[in-house]
């Protein structure tokens, strides 16, 4: 992987944002309008620019609170037919990152992903976030006329980026250091397995919770198509031995507290109070009979807590391999 894997302000909303008009089917766009919504988050702070932004030279903990809400209107073509999108896009998350600052050409950063620490230079993080002169597809789905990026610094242990289309706010992502130290200490993770060694986590956790919903209307001639994505994403990552291992759990909505049944695909649900489960961890292999991803077959997942920065609970899932596993999650990563 590279740096794009730990940009995550950029990345999560422009991934999103793609995969949302693929799913439409693809083809040529032919954008007619973007507006912002009702935004929120924190504003305010001294506009700076993408070169003064660069936090990385302190090492600490950071949380990244994103808030995405925009309307897209474009036009695909395809099969001779032109088809139009309305889509109405909310993203709404927090995450972590870990920070540390050896100098100028050697910056470490970690993610709460699942995915190996990155080092970086400074001059790498100025460029990552430099939005407006990347020419990524992603940036001409997500605002065709061009996007307008303000940086900000309210404080130096808070930096804002300002995403804007149209002279509408889009998005608003929010940084706050948390600690000065470079590590996740910010939970605990445990389950018990058949198959694989076991776990009891109270340093190096940390996690992230995600809520995406697009509402989307297709017309073509005349014919008005509608439907309507949501998902929620949680996240626990801990160390495992000389690795680390991650406990990803997709639910097709928001959620609540309460027990959610372990399904494989969310098309044979009968409701929305179902969940599909993953751990993934190097250590648990690499080969198609012994992989490093476990999917879970069957199973249940109970949320005991949940706000947008804190979760906890506990899992008793089976999986494809055979293996029996249970335990317990939770993570606060709020300023």
């Amino acid at each position: 992987m590279t740096s794009q894997q730990w940009k995550w302000a950029k990345a999560s909303a422009l991934t999103l944002a793609i995969a949302t008009l693929t799913a439409c089917g693809g083809g040529d766009n032919k954008t007619n309008d973007n507006t912002g919504g009702n935004v929120g988050g924190d504003t305010g702070g001294t506009k700076i620019s993408v070169e003064q932004f660069n936090f990385l030279k302190q090492t600490g903990t950071w949380q990244s609170k994103m808030d995405i809400d925009a309307t897209m209107e474009y036009d695909v073509d395809f099969g001779g037919q032109t088809a139009h999108y309305l889509t109405d896009l909310v993203i709404a998350g927090n995450s972590v990152t870990s920070v540390r600052y050896v100098n100028d050409s050697e910056v470490v950063i970690a993610n709460c992903d699942g995915f190996p620490e990155e080092t970086l230079t400074t001059s790498d993080f100025s460029d990552n976030f430099a939005f407006e002169d990347s020419d990524e597809e992603g940036n001409a789905l997500f605002c065709p006329s061009g996007m307008e990026v303000n940086y900000y610094i309210v404080s130096d242990e808070h930096y804002r980026i300002e995403l804007i289309c149209d002279n509408a706010t889009l998005g608003n992502f929010n940084m706050y250091k948390l600690s000065d130290s470079a590590a996740f200490d910010l939970g605990s993770f445990s389950f018990n397995s058949e198959d694989y060694s076991d776990l009891n986590a109270t340093d190096g956790v940390c996690g992230s919770h995600m809520f995406s919903d697009a509402n989307i209307t297709v017309t073509t001639n005349g014919q008005v198509e509608e439907s309507s994505n949501s998902a929620t994403s949680i996240t626990v990552e801990a160390p495992y031995g000389d690795t680390k291992v991650s406990l990803m759990l997709e639910f097709p909505t928001s959620i609540t507290t309460g027990t959610y049944d372990v399904i494989d695909f969310f098309d044979d649900a009968d409701s929305d109070d179902v969940v599909s489960v993953m751990l993934m961890s190097s250590a648990f292999g690499g080969t198609p009979s012994d992989p490093a991803s476990l999917s879970a077959t069957m199973g249940s997942v109970t949320i005991s807590a949940i706000s947008d920065t804190a979760v906890s609970g506990t899992f008793d899932i089976a999986t494809y391999t055979g293996d029996n596993i249970d335990g317990s999650f939770s993570f606060d990563i709020s300023k």
